[in-house]
């Protein structure tokens, strides 16, 4: 017998009038342990647009930490790009220099060298908005957990710290795995097995392996 709690999908009949009592039933439903998902025209989307942009868990005091696998350069980047939202001019010059001199050693990156999910962004388009203030949001959580250490990023380690105002932010990596596993429960299975890799790091004369 299955233990497995139901997942109710609730249509509501494409008319805005019809959406707030069920809301109120979506509701009933949670509070006996449910798992509900609302589906609704994209007509209607934007009446449920409050709802997701209630920060809830900010209300109540509820602490989020979020984890960045990409490092402290990465995430780094990705905030002060999405915050100041530098100019430029001529998009379609993917040689065109964009200037970041917020970022630590203020860089001049040519455009085709800058992340492309910025590259893609349109200011103001419902989408893309929500991405960025989705990333807004990682950055004010209450922690920040990155996978680097600090003998390798100490500065945008540093940098992050200042832009959030707290040191809720720590350098746990690189994170490896313990034994070398399968393809099934990590990713496709690697051309050499990672005890040979480790072995192979550990053979390597201190200071003569550079991490990319």
């Amino acid at each position: 017998m299955s233990t497995a709690k139901p997942h109710i999908l609730l249509y509501p009949f494409p008319d805005s009038g019809h959406i707030i009592p069920l809301l109120d039933l979506t509701r009933l439903l949670l509070t006996r342990g449910l798992t509900v998902t609302i589906s609704v025209t994209s007509e209607n989307l934007s009446l449920l647009d409050p709802l997701l942009s209630h920060h809830l868990a900010c209300q109540v005091g509820v602490p989020r930490v979020v984890f960045s696998p990409s490092g402290a350069i990465g995430l780094s980047m990705f905030f002060t790009l999405w915050k100041d939202l530098p100019k430029v001019d001529y998009p379609s010059d993917v040689n065109y220099l964009l200037s970041i001199p917020n970022f630590p050693n203020c860089p001049v990156l040519p455009w085709y060298q800058v992340p492309q999910l910025y590259r893609m962004f349109k200011e103001g388009d419902p989408d893309w908005e929500f991405q960025r203030n989705g990333s807004l949001d990682n950055i004010a959580s209450w922690g920040i957990v990155l996978n680097t250490s600090t003998c390798l990023e100490q500065v945008y380690i540093d940098y992050i710290k200042k832009q959030v105002g707290h040191d809720r932010v720590w350098a746990v990596g690189p994170i490896l795995p313990t034994h070398s596993v399968g393809h099934i429960d990590h990713g496709r299975p690697s051309s050499v097995p990672c005890h040979e890799l480790i072995e192979w790091l550990d053979a390597r004369k201190e200071g003569s392996v550079v991490y990319v």
